[in-house]
């Protein structure tokens, strides 16, 4: 039966550093008078170490390879959500316009009302002036007079302050 001694692999590193200070990696020595070899050790050792150093390769590409997954993930959204964006803004542009359009023509159409309701405001004025000259003279009296109190009353109460 074959009995094994474990070691940790400090107590391994430790070894090698001492088979390594005095050259004797790979060549034979005596213990208690047993010829001896560190190449098996030294082999184990490296042959550990660069399954270490595949090992943390390999998560470290399996870690670069999922980042830039999400990432892409990412890209992908943000341009769906940019293609879906991009026609509502459209859509709401072409709704301001046309409200904006809107609005023209209704201050336009109100305009031209007002304009109409003056003209015909002064065509009935001058002719109620034609028909009856004598109480359009008083009407308008009446009216000087009543804004003048006004005025008067106004600038009155203005003083007193």
């Amino acid at each position: 039966m074959r009995r094994q001694i474990l070691a940790s692999p400090r107590q391994i590193g430790q070894h090698l550093e001492f088979f390594r200070q005095y050259d004797c990696v790979g060549k034979p020595f005596y213990l208690k008078g047993i010829r001896m070899s560190t190449t098996p050790l030294a082999q184990s050792i490296d042959n550990i170490a660069d399954k270490a150093t595949d090992s943390a390769e390999h998560g470290l590409m399996a870690t670069q390879h999922a980042a830039n997954g999400a990432l892409n993930m990412l890209a992908d959204k943000v341009l769906e959500i940019r293609n879906q964006a991009v026609p509502m803004l459209e859509n709401t542009n072409d709704l301001a316009k046309d409200y904006l359009h809107q609005g023209m023509n209704s201050v336009r159409n109100a305009s031209h009302q007002l304009t109409d309701a003056a003209a015909n405001a002064r065509n009935g004025a001058a002719g109620y002036i034609k028909e009856e000259p004598v109480k359009a003279l008083l009407i308008a009296a009446a009216t000087g007079a009543a804004l003048m109190a006004l005025v008067s009353l106004i600038s009155h109460s203005h003083r007193k302050n």
